[in-house]
């Protein structure tokens, strides 16, 4: 190569192995070292380093860039100082920077390969290799760690304000006591991308990756790997107000990941979709780490985002790893850890290989308000050595769910417990635990499974409440809890959850396995102890209880789901399921042994085949709620033993069923009972109240013992008493039809005499039979409900047959009223006569069954009433129903009517049909009838009305009478509206013939003379049909000889003839208005004096005559007894008639009668008068004494 000068500051200088110092640094003739083309080298130039190794030692004092031709070919071997003063780039790309092996002692500093100094320089290294072999003495912490370590990049205390850029390029460590970039100075920003800094064999010691001693300077980490040996530390942090910031799958491995270090307070790690690892295999006593070491210092924040966080060891021997902690320096006197936070966001993981010594995976050995916060996706996990998963780890978190006190190996699960703070929730992951003793729980906390099909705890558990008024809150959900513990036949059997002290208990989305047999029965005094319960609240519990959507399985005989022993504020079951084995015995769903504790079962089913769903035991004073489809099914689906003043409301469509397959004899029972045990505890002022839900029972086989959808068992003593159950709403009770099952409610004793009662709320309610067959209805005398039953029959009778002896059970009591609406009499009557084994059995081994006085039948067409006189009496006090005496005769029964009329006594509308029946209609009532019907006889008595105003058919009766009320004081006028009269007295004794009128009694009858004259007379020889009546001495009544039909007739027309009368009578049995003037029995029957368009009773007769007559007779004059002449308006001489404005005057010398009538007939004045009387009227035309006058 010629040597060529071109002289200083070039812009694009050469270096070769070939070259020469002499050269001029071009192409053709490039340099031989590098500091000479530094030398050379114009600032921000550009060297190009050929192929080779080129020793270094010199100061960069100028932006330049230096470029190789790989970073496995052009070799930098020395160290270079930067010193090129403010923002002034220096960087290399493509070559390898390394140096020798040289071991560093105290107190010699080792020279890094790079060392910023100076300014706020900007290195850039692109595909470069850095290589450092040479060995540093110290352990890196503290002060002028880069005067102990051998360090690849440096910034010392004078480089402020600079930048490092490492892409695409490579650190390697190749000997102990080294940092792969070290910040001491205020570097603002380090940039790692695409690129390693790794050790180059294992294991190492005192090694760094990155150690920032500066203050605020910002780590960009990308695409990258810093993976170290066994010991010290890939990212070190040692100075306030940092940002780091890792993503894009980097990985961060070392003895701990990234160590927050004394002093780095208030700095932010942001962590993103990237690994971090720490690995240990020290072994010494206090070589416990983690992989995120947070030490000393304030202010902390990492936030690590869909990311992962390992922990590893090479065996079991190592010392203590944990994933995350938070500790104090021992080296600085009360430096601790200071509101510190680690923040897991997303699907961030944290795994933890599992080890002996070391379950946890959060450490606080300072305890200074540091949290971690993680999303409830976030996964904490146990791993093997090959990082494969074993488990997820139990996670204690906070009440709001945004901290994670702790995560601990499912190993730990007991020393959970003490890791957790008050309200802390124990999240277990999917396993099985088996508790070596009973899991006591007496803080406030929540134990959270993964599911009640995958966290199994195998044990029991004391939830201990305080013993103050402020309660525990105890939380249990999503888990099983499988118990088996060793059988017992005294003392304590151990429940699966127990409850002391005062505690707000919470049990959810849980499976209960209760596995072991009790020893007690429903009448052991201390259920508590002897039988297994599957949740028991203790004598001394208080607070609340609420299990939801839980299972609770009683697999064995003596157990119950939930026993109430002490006095709570609320006990709930809500979506919950308690089921017993399928011949079990003894199982009890709810177990209620305390007073006062309100119990609500919520859209809950109890399941338990042949014993007691819901059993009170000396309990009351309370309220148990039973709502929301809740469905209970057993021997007993609620049964109250011993027990008072219980309020129970079933309601939202509930469902109470009995169900058995018992054959004893004493095994009869019910859907809900009641009952006591022969001892001196009563059943009484229980209020049960059945709203829109179902009761019923049903069998395994049919003959199985009686079961009845109610019971109160009068068999025992105390008698229960006062006792009230209420049906209302859409509730239908069932009862399956068998012989041994008909009837709704047994009782066992007079429910009258103890006061029990059924009530029935309003009309829907329905009792039936399993096919839907509606119930015969037993209602009490006062027609409140009894009972109801199958049939007919069994209304009446429950017969059941015991060896050889039939014995009875009455349930309809004397004057109960049987609703049979659908069935006849003698429908009715043929079912009676057919229950021969009830009545009339052909057997000597049982007695015939009597029907007790006064039960009625309501049959569709009448009513059946047992015993004579009752049946007399029934009628006359129900006259609107047809009554029939009941007779049960020695081989049959057997009917006869009552007959009893209907009184209407005030105005009545029929709108149904009284067919057949006797009417009497009392003085002023109205009969109005909207139906066509044929009754038998009809009395009317004086102003008694009869109207029908149906439009089709017809009212008919087969007689119609008439009673009217006869003095000898006084005529009356009536006439018939039938052509044919009889005439009877008060012995229904017929009167052919009127009395004559010498005789001090009997009845008279007068009639006109004749047509031609206004006289009357006394007939004695025959009744007219309308004429004048009188009587005395005895009541009369006057009767159509046959049918008579109710319809609407025109009144009578009025003779034409001049001088011609006639004596007609209302064709109708309702009042009419006549549409003309007629003369009309004065009140004292003296006269008949002249109205117009008067109105006429039923039965009234009046005359009428013709108009002439009718203008010119004012009255027919009735005197003793009878009619002695006529009365005519005559005018006299100096008579005249005048009108004024509204007024007529009347004009005569002398006082006269006058009558004046207006246009509509009616009379406007009747009087005497004198001269110039103004009579005052409103205008119109008027007759006055038959003149003709206008008023105007």
């Amino acid at each position: 190569m010629v040597a060529t000068s071109v002289g200083w500051g070039q812009t694009d200088l050469y270096v070769s192995t070939s070259g020469s110092d002499d050269n001029g640094g071009g192409v053709e003739a490039p340099l031989a070292t590098i500091a000479r083309a530094i030398e050379k080298a114009a600032d921000g130039a550009t060297i190009r380093v050929a192929e080779g190794t080129f020793p270094v030692s010199s100061t960069i004092s100028k932006a330049l860039t230096i470029v190789g031709e790989g970073n496995d070919k052009s070799v930098l071997k020395g160290y270079l100082i930067i010193s090129v003063g403010t923002q002034k780039n220096v960087s290399f790309q493509n070559v390898q920077l390394t140096n020798d092996a040289k071991v560093y002692s105290s107190p010699t500093k080792p020279v890094p390969l790079i060392l910023m100094k100076d300014q706020s320089a900007v290195l850039s290294l692109r595909g470069c290799a850095l290589i450092n072999n040479a060995k540093g003495w110290g352990n890196g912490y503290g002060e002028g760690v880069y005067k102990k370590m051998g360090i690849s990049i440096q910034s010392d205390s004078t480089a402020l304000g600079g930048e490092i850029h490492l892409i695409n390029s490579s650190i390697m460590m190749a000997a102990d006591y080294q940092s792969g970039i070290s910040c001491n100075g205020a570097v603002s920003q380090l940039t790692i991308d695409h690129s390693s800094i790794t050790v180059n064999e294992y294991p190492r010691s005192g090694i760094f990756g990155i150690d920032v001693h500066c203050d605020g300077m910002n780590v960009d980490i990308s695409k990258s790997t810093i993976e170290l040996g066994k010991f010290y530390y890939p990212i070190y942090i040692l100075g306030p107000n940092q940002t780091i910031n890792i993503k894009d799958e980097s990985l961060i491995k070392g003895w701990c990941a990234i160590y927050a270090n004394a002093v780095c307070d208030n700095s932010v790690v942001n962590v993103s979709s990237s690994k971090l690892v720490g690995y240990s295999e020290m072994t010494g006593a206090s070589n416990g780490f983690s992989t995120l070491p947070i030490q000393a210092t304030m202010n902390v924040r990492y936030v690590i985002t869909d990311s992962e966080i390992q922990t590893s060891v090479k065996d079991q021997t190592i010392s203590p790893m944990t994933p995350i902690s938070f500790a104090e320096n021992t080296y600085i006197e009360d430096s601790h850890a200071n509101n510190c936070y680690v923040e897991l966001r997303g699907n961030t993981i944290v795994s933890l290989m599992r080890q002996d010594n070391n379950p946890a995976f959060i450490s606080d050995d300072s305890n200074y308000l540091n949290r971690v916060l993680a999303d409830q996706s976030v996964k904490f996990r146990t791993v093997d050595a090959s990082g494969n998963e074993i488990c997820e780890a139990i996670v204690i978190r906070s009440a709001q769910g945004d901290t994670v006190r702790m995560a601990l190996d499912t190993t730990a699960f007991k020393s959970c417990l003490t890791s957790a703070f008050e309200n802390d929730n124990i999240i277990l992951p999917i396993g099985t635990y088996t508790l070596p003793q009973t899991l006591t729980l007496d803080r406030s906390q929540g134990l959270i499974g993964a599911g009640k099909d995958k966290t199994i705890i195998e044990g029991a558990i004391l939830v201990n409440g305080s013993a103050n008024n402020t309660a525990t809150d105890v939380k249990i959900k999503g888990l099983s809890i499988d118990y088996t513990p060793t059988k017992v036949t005294s003392g304590k059997c151990t429940p699966i959850i127990e409850v002391t002290g005062n505690a707000d208990l919470l049990i959810d989305n849980c499976i209960m396995n209760n596995n072991t047999q009790g020893y007690g029965d429903r009448k052991n005094p201390n259920p508590a102890e002897a039988l297994q319960n599957a949740i028991l609240l203790g004598a001394t519990a208080k607070g609340t209880v609420r299990v939801e959507n839980t299972t609770i399985n009683l697999a064995a005989n003596a157990q119950s789901g939930v026993l109430i022993d002490g006095e709570l504020t609320d006990v709930s079951l809500v979506n919950t399921k308690i089921e017993g084995q399928v011949n079990g015995s003894n199982q009890f769903g709810v177990y209620i042994h305390h007073k006062k504790t309100p119990v609500t079962v919520d859209s809950t089913t109890i399941l338990l085949n042949n014993h007691y769903c819901i059993y009170a035991n000396n309990a009351g004073d309370q309220k148990l709620t039973i709502k929301n489809k809740s469905n209970i099914v057993g021997y007993g689906a609620l049964y109250l033993y011993e027990t008072s003043d219980m309020n129970v409301h079933v309601s939202g469509g509930s469902i109470l069923t009995g169900k058995t397959k018992n054959k004893g004899v004493s095994d009869s029972f019910a859907a809900i009972a009641i009952s006591t045990n022969n001892s001196t505890v009563g059943a009484s002022n229980n209020e049960i109240v059945i709203e829109d839900s179902y009761i019923g029972n049903k069998f395994d086989e049919q003959e199985t013992m009686a079961m009845t959808p109610i019971k109160i068992n009068g068999s025992l003593t105390p008698t229960p008493c006062d006792n009230k159950i209420i049906l209302k709403g859409k509730t239908i009770v069932s009862t399956t039809d068998n012989i041994k099952n008909p009837t709704i409610v047994g009782y066992g004793m007079n429910p009258d005499e103890y006061n029990n009662v059924i009530m029935v709320e309003g009309t829907d309610v329905q009792f039936q039979d399993q096919k839907g067959k509606p119930c015969v209805i037993i209602n009490k005398p006062d027609g409140s409900f009894r009972n109801a039953a199958v049939s007919i029959v069994t209304a009446i009778d429950f017969g059941e047959l015991y060896g050889s002896t039939y014995y009875h059970e009455g349930i309809a009591y004397a004057g109960d009223i049987i609703l049979i609406p659908d069935t006849t009499m003698a429908e009715t009557l043929n079912s009676l006569n057919a229950a021969k084994p009830n009545f009339f059995p052909d057997v000597d081994t049982w007695e015939p069954y009597t029907i007790p006085d006064g039960v009625i039948f309501n049959c569709k067409d009448g009513r059946l009433v047992i015993e004579e006189n009752t049946a007399k009496a029934y009628a006359i006090a129900n006259p609107f129903k047809r009554v029939y005496w009941l007779n049960q005769g020695a081989q049959s029964f057997s009917i006869k009517e009552c007959v009893v009329a209907i009184d209407i006594k005030s105005d009545t509308t029929w709108a149904t049909s009284f067919q057949d029946r006797q009417v009497n209609i009392l003085n002023g009532a109205t009969l109005t009838v909207s139906v066509p019907m044929a009754l038998d006889t009809v009395m009317m008595e004086e102003d008694a009305q009869v109207v029908f105003t149906a439009t089709e058919g017809k009212l008919t009766a087969r007689s119609l009478r008439f009673a009217p009320l006869l003095s000898a004081t006084g005529w009356k006028a009536f006439g018939m509206p039938f052509t044919s009269a009889v005439i009877k007295n008060s012995t229904e004794e017929e009167i052919s013939a009127p009395s004559t009128q010498n005789v001090d009694n009997g009845i008279w009858f007068a009639r006109l003379k004749d047509n031609k004259t206004p006289e009357f007379v006394v007939d004695e020889s025959a009744f007219g049909m309308a004429g004048l009546w009188a009587a005395n001495g005895d009541t009369y009544t006057i009767s159509s000889e046959g049918a008579f039909e109710f319809k609407t007739l025109e009144e009578p027309a009025a003779p034409t003839e001049t001088g011609t009368f006639l004596m007609c009578s209302n064709p109708n049995t309702f009042t009419i208005t006549l549409k003309q003037s007629a003369y009309i029995l004065t009140a004292d029957g003296t006269s008949f004096e002249q109205e117009a368009n008067p109105e006429i009773k039923p039965f009234q007769s009046f005359v009428l005559t013709d108009a002439k007559t009718l203008s010119t007779l004012r009255s027919l004059r009735i005197g003793d007894g009878v009619v002695t002449g006529n009365q005519t308006i005559e005018p006299v001489d100096g008579y005249y008639v005048t009108t004024d404005r509204g007024a007529i005057v009347i004009h005569t010398p002398e006082p006269m009668d006058v009558l004046v009538i207006g246009m509509n007939g009616k009379v406007a004045y009747r009087g005497e008068v004198t001269d110039g009387q103004r009579i005052m009227v409103s205008s119109g035309i008027y007759a006055v004494n038959g003149q003709l006058v206008r008023v105007k």
